[in-house]
């Protein structure tokens, strides 16, 4: 049974699209919290104009019970809360304020902030910071190729991995591994962390550190396949991190720094324009 079986009526006058509204029944008392009163006219327009008399008087019920919680929670909050924490006013404009100034600031830096980082400045940055680069792990230079057992010319790859500079043999290896690797890497000025490696080859070993430092070259196989792997430059792990890995992170560094000094420029400039333009003024107390 309904919690409010006075209402229907209500509904109908209100809700069922007929003329015989009532006005003085806006202020019909749906329910009480301490002094707060809920009244029918707080509910009506949560109800669709399209509802029957009976969703609406469910709607209603449901609007009502939401309420009675709400209010609830915000009386007892007032009792336990001090006069600061109920500064809601107070609360409400700093937090207006936080967002606009950060809205200005943001299109500020957006029209004003110099984005060009030259190679030259990141390297002058690197060199200067070198302590705060430590790899936490240890990173390779290589070239790898993973063929199938049958793949064919095999004996070849060992030649063409380890060639240097040689032009001819560089574009063969890289027209045999799009026809026949199963998966290959030929970007020998890449860094790869080691751990990646291992993904993808077979290598076993106690120590990473012995293993970097006595192979160059080695060839591998499991039950499916065979790998050929080249190690062209490597770094241990503690050891500096390659300028090469830091780039990106580098130039994110400078860049913020170079947006806090453009701020806090901005911010000074602002402060003396004000005082030129005695739009401030220090009263004595």
């Amino acid at each position: 049974m309904s919690k409010f079986p006075f209402l229907l009526p209500l509904v109908v006058l209100f809700f069922g699209g007929c003329n015989l509204f009532v006005p003085k029944s806006e202020t019909t008392e749906l329910a009480r919290v301490g002094s707060k009163y809920l009244y029918l006219v707080d509910v009506k327009d949560n109800i669709p104009i399209q509802a029957g008399s009976e969703d609406s008087l469910l709607i209603i019920q449901e609007s009502v019970n939401k309420w009675i919680e709400q209010e609830l929670l915000v009386q007892r909050a007032e009792l336990n809360l001090g006069k600061e924490a109920l500064d809601i006013d107070k609360q409400l404009q700093d937090y207006r304020n936080s967002l606009v100034v950060y809205s200005f600031e943001k299109e500020f830096v957006n029209q004003k902030l110099d984005t060009v980082v030259g190679e030259q400045e990141l390297l002058n940055y690197y060199q200067n910071n070198t302590q705060n680069f430590e790899l936490r792990d240890y990173v390779v230079k290589v070239l790898y190729v993973k063929v199938e057992k049958n793949a064919p010319h095999q004996k070849e790859l060992s030649k063409m991995l380890t060639a240097e500079e040689d032009d001819e043999l560089r574009y063969s290896l890289e027209d045999y591994c799009r026809q026949f690797a199963t998966n290959f890497m030929l970007e020998k000025e890449t860094w790869l962390y080691f751990n990646d490696l291992l993904k993808e080859i077979p290598i076993k070993t106690f120590s990473i550190d012995a293993f970097l430092k006595k192979n160059s070259y080695l060839e591998l196989e499991d039950e499916n396949f065979n790998y050929f792997l080249s190690i062209k430059d490597f770094r241990l792990k503690d050891s500096v991190s390659p300028f090469e890995l830091e780039s990106n992170r580098i130039k994110s560094i400078i860049l913020n720094k170079r947006k806090l000094d453009l701020l806090a420029k901005m911010r000074k400039d602002l402060f003396q324009d004000a005082l030129s333009n005695n739009q401030i003024e220090y009263f004595n107390r």
